[in-house]
């Protein structure tokens, strides 16, 4: 039997779920089904980013820890999937212990092959923007149109 794999993104639960949120899970569980009528194996995978920034800052806002915030806030997307008949096989949360685990193992084989190492790097952090948009590298010297020029240490995957 062919196998299929779908994953929605990780959501950052710095909110609760969201048209946005909902319509890519949507598209992904009409993906899914149409993989099992076809007799494919599937595998759907969904879940929560609770690692952040945003998520700290969200916390913060409530006078919650972290954590707590999260143990809030995630069970709200499990049970908004369900209210829409998704189909998913796992729903994942990056604080669950078993993805850590993993990911701490898959990390480890990744060092030991020696595909992590230290650099120097200059990037240009853009204020109230999202970590990922903050992480744009630039190459040679000088910033771009007039932003903040920092050099730091940081960890690249080859």
């Amino acid at each position: 039997m062919k196998k299929f794999f779908i994953t929605t993104p990780i959501y950052y639960i710095n909110a609760e779920p969201s048209i946005g949120s909902a319509c890519s899970t949507i598209a992904a569980d009409i993906i899914a089904r149409l993989h099992r009528q076809e007799g494919e194996e599937v595998f759907f995978l969904t879940g929560t980013d609770e690692h952040g920034e945003k998520i700290a800052e969200a916390a913060l806002k409530v006078g919650l820890p972290p954590i707590e915030f999260c143990n809030r806030i995630a069970p709200k997307y499990e049970e908004a999937w369900k209210l829409l008949n998704i189909s998913y096989n796992f729903f994942i949360r990056t604080t669950d212990p078993r993805h850590k685990k993993v990911v701490g193992e898959v990390m480890q084989k990744i060092y030991d092959a020696g595909d992590i190492y230290k650099d120097k790097y200059l990037y240009i952090m853009i204020e109230g923007a999202s970590a990922n948009a903050q992480r744009v590298v630039v190459n040679g010297a000088g910033a771009a149109n007039n932003k903040t020029k920092l050099e730091i240490t940081y960890t690249i995957i080859n």
